[in-house]
């Protein structure tokens, strides 16, 4: 019985070392998710700015971030950048400037690589820009690893490009309308009386109009007009969608 007794005892210790075992595991587990989860963008600054141009355009650039204009009844351009970084003393590697024209404000956010944690492959920085601006301004609006998204109010010409991300354009007016973008979709909201020419060319998409027409369908590359054709839309992509709809 001493002996089924000490047995009982060593597979109760090696059952409860298992269990100790596993539950250190899974705690890693755990850590391990969280550390994947986490961005480690720990750092973060908001740059305000704002102009009083006569300026009749204004082009936002970001190469590590999202871009997002919105157009109002007002008479100034007011800029939010929200800078974010692995640690504060990276942040600095992050800037936004600004240059001017008697037609265009240009808006170029940037993001200094050449620092050694990015060579060694560290978590990148990003600023994404938010913009307001009056509401005919021709806007144009660019990045290279982020999100396009534009509301705006009756602007004459609007331009979204991107490498990759998702591109959404909501008018209240129908300008022409140039979108690019490698690997994403593209979504454009216009008014319920739109007519405009749509040209869409992709590799692997579809596209879908509905609202402004009872609806069409279609893949890959393709042209239509409704009604008159007042406006030219003109939207490419390499992976991704077309969606076009009454707002």
């Amino acid at each position: 019985m001493r002996e089924r007794f000490a047995s009982s005892e060593r597979g109760e210790s090696a059952s409860v070392l298992r269990r100790q075992l596993l539950g250190c595991c899974a705690s890693a587990v755990i850590v391990g998710l969280a550390g994947c989860l986490s961005t480690g963008l720990d750092a973060e600054e908001t740059v305000p700015r704002e102009y009083d141009e006569d300026v009749s355009a204004v082009a936002v650039e970001t190469v590590n971030g999202e871009a997002e204009v919105r157009g109002e009844d007002r008479d100034t351009i007011s800029v939010e950048g929200t800078k974010r970084a692995p640690d504060e003393d990276t942040l600095d590697e992050v800037s936004l400037e600004s240059e001017s024209d008697e037609e265009t404000l240009a808006l170029r956010a940037d993001v200094d690589t050449s620092s050694s944690l990015f060579s060694l492959g560290g978590a990148s920085a990003r600023i994404d820009l938010t913009v307001w601006v009056p509401e005919t301004l021709v806007v144009e609006a660019e990045t290279t690893n982020g999100d396009v998204d534009l509301d705006l109010r009756a602007p004459d010409d609007v331009t979204a490009d991107t490498t990759n991300g998702d591109i959404a354009i909501a008018l209240d007016a129908t300008p022409d309308i140039l979108a690019e973008t490698t690997n994403g979709d593209v979504e454009i909201t216009l008014p319920e009386t739109a007519e405009p020419e749509i040209s869409f060319e992709t590799t692997n998409g579809d596209i879908e109009v509905s609202d402004l027409i009872d609806s069409l369908e279609a893949d890959s590359s393709t042209e239509t007009t409704i009604g008159d054709g007042t406006h030219e839309i003109l939207v490419e992509t390499t992976n991704g969608n077309l969606r076009v709809r009454a707002r």
